[in-house]
């Protein structure tokens, strides 16, 4: 005997304090269109596991840097039936996307650059920061300036 378990759904603040959103944020992605959870008989929302992943991968996406509209365009285009009855997204639709992904590719290459750049900064700093602290704790330990400034410059 097969038991048939309902589907698992999730009051709207369970879905808030698992992916750190706002009830507000939740409420503002339905707005868009982004997600649709059902409503119950009294009107709550409640969000399916398919609901809860897929504001999981606009929070990431949004973390990344790209914006609403990308995302709801990613989410939203049109779309038409292939040969084989699959949906697939129209020829304009694809071309809006382009050019968005485009967009967005260019501002995260930018962000990744700055993000490198900022790395490569403080693992300077942190060299220099060694160096003082190995200075420091040698003076400490007795070392006098001028044996450590003759280790520094030996010509």
């Amino acid at each position: 005997m097969t038991i048939m378990t309902e589907p698992a759904r999730y009051k709207v603040g369970e879905v808030a304090a698992r992916l750190g959103l706002t009830l507000r944020t939740l409420k503002y992605y339905e707005e868009l269109g982004l997600v649709t959870p059902e409503r119950t008989d009294s009107r709550y929302r409640m969000y399916s596991e398919a609901d809860v992943q897929r504001l999981e991968r606009i929070r990431r996406m949004r973390a990344l840097g790209l914006s609403l509209g990308t995302i709801q365009a990613i989410s939203t285009h049109p779309q038409e039936s292939d040969p084989d009855g699959r949906q697939v997204l129209t020829q304009e639709a694809l071309h809006t996307l382009e050019s968005d992904l485009s967009s967005q590719l260019t501002v995260l290459s930018t962000r990744i650059t700055a993000a490198e750049k900022e790395l490569k900064d403080a693992r300077a700093l942190r060299r220099d920061v060694q160096r003082d602290l190995d200075y420091v704790q040698r003076r400490l330990a007795g070392a006098q300036v001028g044996e450590l400034l003759r280790e520094k410059d030996p010509a």
